[in-house]
């Protein structure tokens, strides 16, 4: 599929305006960790191989191009295509790094220094780039060297265990959540690293590992589990090892999340107990106090539930909420992507997908994407489509590095550069 024109080389004006980085990522994690840079105002130079980016084609409908999972972690960057097996493709990034304000891969560990890359030299170029490795379990350790993907992150870090009903088999939250957490992670870890530079002048080696940041993103059981030895960790269903009530309840058209905490009248299980009409339950003994309540869970639940049952979700949750109660409705994707809420907060927003107008589509066709949760705040701009293969290889050895006509067609035509002006 051709397109009409190219994409946006980056998003801004914004507040990394002038920041330059070299982009060896793919998959998620670290994609979404430079798009998060981009949308900020940096300019993203995703470095490619011949076969490109390993997601690009995953769900790719050919009428609409791209495919949503390349798009959500490469949009707005701009794409050159190096064959880094031939040297004068590897010196073509050589020249690029040097330009580098930040540098990304998530990698293997070592493979950057098979390349002759070693981070440890790259931070003492003259621009002292801030060098970010992303990976599974991060350097030095036995793990090191272990494949890893996002359901590992989260069964190594002790989530997954604690994620179904005792006696089967836990459950992975299959929506990316370790990749996107050591994405915010990462990118939040080279801004650091920026603020620093200007302090003291020093690049640096950032080694962010998935595992790391899953241990650390468990506010509940993992801390508890480090400080106290003594405790038997098991799945609890739809239950919270510290709240009750706390969970999924079904109303008669759908799902609802209650959460009860405290204790009292004024507390917010004593609103929930107001609201569902059971305002005996603030001073039963068995539901009193919050150590009571996870000792009866199923006397508390099931009050909960027999009052949510009879109601509608919308209903429930308007009820409660008005009530100062903790509820939410359980959304399907669809119904949240389509929710006014993340519209109006410009979390979904409407962008062209470059393709080709045809009879249904007189300017083109559009797609709804997620943005990334910065917008509000100022700090970026409105989502852009991904990059095809090798979109901006020309524009960038002519622009950036200064190259002439005659020498890109030469690296056109010995396979070192390449560009496919088609999706994915």
């Amino acid at each position: 599929m051709s397109l009409i024109g190219p994409s946006a080389a980056c998003i801004g004006p914004g507040v990394l305006e002038g920041l330059l980085v070299v982009d060896f990522t793919q998959a998620i994690a670290g994609p979404i960790a430079t798009r998060i840079l981009g949308e900020m105002g940096a300019r993203i130079i995703k470095i490619e191989s011949p076969r490109g980016d390993l997601v690009r084609g995953i769900q790719c409908r050919p009428e609409l191009g791209w495919g949503p999972m390349f798009g959500h972690g490469s949009a707005g960057k701009e794409s050159i295509c190096v064959d880094m097996a031939q040297a004068d493709g590897l010196a073509l990034v050589d020249r690029l790094i040097d330009l580098a304000d930040v540098v990304v891969e998530n990698f293997r560990p070592g493979t950057l220094e098979r390349w002759g890359f070693d981070p440890q030299q790259l931070i003492l170029r003259e621009k002292h780039p801030i060098v970010c490795s992303v990976s599974g379990f991060g350097r030095g350790t036995e793990q090191s060297a272990w494949s890893a993907t996002d359901p590992l992150g989260q069964a190594f870090s002790g989530m997954t265990f604690m994620i179904g009903s005792l006696g089967e088999r836990p459950f992975l939250a299959a929506n990316g959540i370790a990749d996107c957490t050591t994405a915010m992670a990462a990118a939040a870890a080279i801004l650091a690293a920026v603020i620093g530079r200007m302090r003291d002048g020093r690049g640096r080696h950032l080694d962010v590992a998935m595992a790391d940041v899953m241990l650390a993103m468990d506010c509940v059981t993992n801390p508890v589990a480090a400080a106290f030895d003594d405790v038997a960790w098991q799945p609890l269903g739809h239950d919270h090892p510290a709240v009750c009530p706390f969970g999924v309840f079904e109303a008669s058209d759908g799902f609802v999340v209650i959460q009860g905490l405290g204790e009292g009248a004024d507390s917010t299980w004593g609103r929930l107990c107001q609201a569902i009409g059971q305002p005996a339950l603030i001073t039963d003994p068995r539901s009193a106090s919050a150590a009571a309540r996870l000792d009866h869970r199923t006397h508390v639940n099931g009050a909960v539930q027999d009052w949510v049952g009879t109601r509608s979700r919308a209903e429930v949750v308007r009820h409660l909420q008005a009530t100062g109660s903790l509820s939410g409705p359980v959304h399907t994707p669809r119904e949240a992507v389509t929710h006014p809420f993340y519209r109006a907060r410009g979390g979904v927003a409407t962008i062209p997908t470059g393709a080709v107008p045809d009879a249904n589509h007189g300017e083109g066709p559009t797609r709804d994407v997620v943005a990334m949760p910065f917008g509000p705040s100022g700090l970026s701009g409105p989502p852009q489509r991904p990059p095809l293969l090798g979109e901006h290889t020309r524009a960038l050895l002519a622009d950036l590095l200064q190259m002439g006509a005659s020498d890109i067609d030469r690296l056109y035509a010995e396979g070192v550069v390449k560009t496919r002006m088609e999706w994915p």
